[in-house]
């Protein structure tokens, strides 16, 4: 809606104005016509204005459109943001005859715009608190946005990273492969992945990355809020390690041994493999409980838990099932190996019980079962035959016992 349109002479008398313009002042067209633009009630309210409106006449006057933006307030006490122009009209000798003066009231699209600036702000100071990485490539994949959670996580400044290519901040075996995916992900929406990042010191971290995409003008950019996944990694171990190990020994408790024989005793069957499964307690272990009190007691669960972790192999599943019982599945192994590793314990127990610090004495009774792949048993009976074996060790002390378990 053009709210200001009229004619002015050469020299800004005001000729002729439009009704819009009147109703803002509430004028007749006599209270203006034949006064210089600068004097009208529309700017000679304000002295500053006025002179900036007769300057801007003159410019016009000397051939050269002119525009401006003025605060202006109507005699209703309403103000608003008015951009004005005044445009030149030459006559046939290409002299000025006449200046157009065009006010449009703009009041909205500038509080919109202000708005507009308020909001990117205070989004811009959010995101540069954010703990989050939020970094912005173009299509060239070079680096357009790196705000201080980038910096944090990466740790690079943001100087330093402006304009260089992605592939800095990627590990070395994601780098080949990272243009590819890039296109792709351009065809489809915005969505989540897991990703791993690169540090200044050369550290590869796990990373969670939210990707938006976003056209504007044609230019297509992606914008990633990533999120350092170390600290989540390490507190996820640190719970699957509560939950899977004996606090005590360190050993992998009843549960994790149940999970993990399982799907050995799978694997073994499918590949062929005879594999040991041996139960083993301590002997005489409420008499030390009883005459050296608890503490003792544990102090010698956690060296048998070392001589167990000494004595088997690295590939063995070693176990603290609870109290003073153990348990060994060796895959791979058959019976004849049971006497070696009988063996390997009993040096390995007889060298500790041979320090002087030592305190006192420790016995353990062994029980074994074999897995036979030919003939697979379930884990629960290999242990029902393990802990018959360990007993009848006991009751005849003379010896590990070994029975074979077949399905």
């Amino acid at each position: 809606v053009e709210h200001f349109l009229g004619l002015l002479d050469a020299d800004g008398t005001l000729l002729e104005v439009n009704r819009a313009s009147l109703e803002l002042i509430d004028a007749r067209p006599e209270d203006v016509v034949g006064r210089p633009l600068w004097e009208t009630p529309w700017w000679s309210y304000e002295r500053e204005l006025a002179e900036r409106v007769r300057r801007a006449v003159e410019t016009a006057g000397r051939g050269m459109t002119t525009h401006f933006e003025a605060r202006h307030r109507s005699r209703r006490g309403h103000d608003m943001t008015v951009h004005f122009s005044l445009t030149p009209v030459r006559d046939e000798t290409g002299r000025v005859a006449y200046i157009i003066p065009e006010g449009r009231d703009v009041t909205a699209q500038r509080a919109a715009q202000q708005a507009r600036r308020e909001t990117e702000t205070r989004l811009s100071r959010l995101l540069e608190i954010m703990p989050e990485a939020i970094i912005t490539i173009g299509e060239t994949q070079r680096i357009e946005q790196f705000n201080r959670g980038a910096e944090t996580i990466f740790g690079y400044r943001a100087e330093e990273v402006l304009g260089e290519p992605l592939d800095m901040l990627l590990p070395e075996d994601a780098r080949k492969d990272h243009p590819a995916r890039v296109a792709e992900s351009a065809r489809y929406k915005d969505g989540r992945a897991k990703v791993a990042g690169r540090r200044r010191d050369g550290e590869v971290f796990p990373a969670e990355a939210s990707i938006v995409k976003l056209r504007v003008g044609g230019r297509l950019t992606f914008t990633a809020v990533l999120r350092d996944m170390t600290e989540q990694r390490r507190n996820e171990e640190v719970l699957r390690s509560l939950s899977f190990n004996d606090d005590l020994t360190g050993l992998y408790n009843r549960r994790a041994f149940t999970t993990l024989a399982e799907q050995l005793l799978r694997q073994a069957e499918r590949a062929g493999n005879p594999c040991v499964l041996l139960f083993l307690d301590m002997n005489g272990f409420k008499a030390i409980n009883d005459t050296h009190g608890h503490l003792a007691g544990d102090r010698v669960l956690a060296e048998v838990g070392a001589l167990l972790r000494e004595t088997f192999r690295e590939s063995d599943l070693v176990a603290r099932l609870g109290g003073d019982e153990f348990m060994v599945l060796a895959v791979g192994a058959g019976a004849e190996s049971l006497a070696l590793q009988r063996a390997r314990l009993q040096a390995r127990v007889a060298r500790r019980n041979d320090d002087p610090h030592a305190g006192f004495p420790i016995s353990i009774g062994v029980g074994a079962a074999v897995f036979d792949p030919a003939s697979p048993a379930t884990l629960d009976g290999l242990m029902q035959e393990a802990d018959a074996a360990l007993y009848a060790d006991k009751g005849r002390r003379s010896g590990s016992q070994v029975r074979s378990c077949r399905g």
